[in-house]
């Protein structure tokens, strides 16, 4: 029978057996991707000359919002690193079912990022992108497999009739 102080523990780490959760809610692990993939942009700044002084102000779009360019790739291992664990403790959260759906997202926005590239006429290794989406994602692949064990039923039919003459 289990103490009370284990009873406690396991109840707080929600995770019957093996170390405590890093994100004990969906919305903490939400908002830490966000995080992630918005540290992969910065603002734009220009130079301007204001009263014969050099200033640097944010570059804006027509609705006065800063612009932002992309200065780091979208990655599995980027995200990782970003929530501080590793790659594969990430892909274990998408097994559990509460956090199934936000992992999913997260990965469907690197994909995306990552197919985006193939069209990108300055991406400079499409080997290395298309490696990529076949080894990260299951629906890319450009293998067949055969199953060499398959069972097949056979009925082997008497030759016709010889034809009446």
């Amino acid at each position: 029978m289990a103490s009370a102080a284990e009873k406690k523990v396991k109840k707080k780490t929600n995770n019957a057996v093996g170390r405590p959760l890093k994100f004990q809610s969906v919305g903490e692990l939400e908002v830490r991707i966000m995080e992630y993939f918005n540290s992969c942009y910065e603002e734009e700044w220009i130079e301007m000359l204001v009263d014969d002084e050099t200033v640097w102000r944010p570059r804006l779009d027509r609705f006065g919002i800063p612009m932002r360019k992309q200065v780091r790739p979208f990655t599995i291992s980027g995200l990782a690193v970003y929530l501080g664990t590793t790659r594969q403790t990430l892909l274990n959260y998408e097994e559990k079912d509460e956090f199934f759906d936000t992992i999913k997202y997260a990965k469907a926005k690197i994909e995306n990022y990552t197919e985006e590239q193939l069209f990108n006429s300055q991406a400079k290794n499409m080997t290395g992108i298309i490696f990529n989406l076949k080894n990260n994602y299951d629906q890319w692949s450009d293998k067949q497999e055969v199953d060499m064990n398959a069972q097949h039923e056979y009925t082997i039919l008497p030759p016709p009739p010889p034809s009446g003459g």
